[in-house]
């Protein structure tokens, strides 16, 4: 533990050291960033990830009809298999849709 905070401190007198300072501005200080207002979500994203539970919602109930149709026949079908398979694809689609804003807004 305390060699990882020794090499942050170490990292730290490097960066001071060899980076650049900002240039000296009356009007932007470290302030100014805090009292920034925090992001509102807009009603664009509410009917958005409204949309986005309909459609996982129609996408698990055609997979569990078609998976119900296998299970009663005892069939399957080269059909079944496409529509397992593209149902899945759009499942997978919308659950990427919905976290990707999650993970870009933690990463940048």
């Amino acid at each position: 533990m305390n060699t990882k905070k020794y090499e942050n401190d170490q990292i730290r007198r490097l960066l001071d050291k060899n980076l650049p300072q900002a240039p000296q501005n009356e009007w932007f200080i470290r302030k100014t960033i805090n009292r920034l207002p925090d992001k509102n979500r807009s009603t664009i994203s509410i009917i958005e990830h409204t949309s986005y539970i309909i459609a996982l919602i129609i996408v698990l109930i055609f997979d569990c009809v078609i998976g119900y149709n296998i299970v009663k026949t005892g069939l399957i079908t080269i059909n079944n298999i496409f529509c397992i398979f593209s149902l899945n694809i759009f499942l997978l689609a919308i659950i990427i849709a919905v976290l990707k804003p999650y993970f870009r807004n933690e990463f940048d």
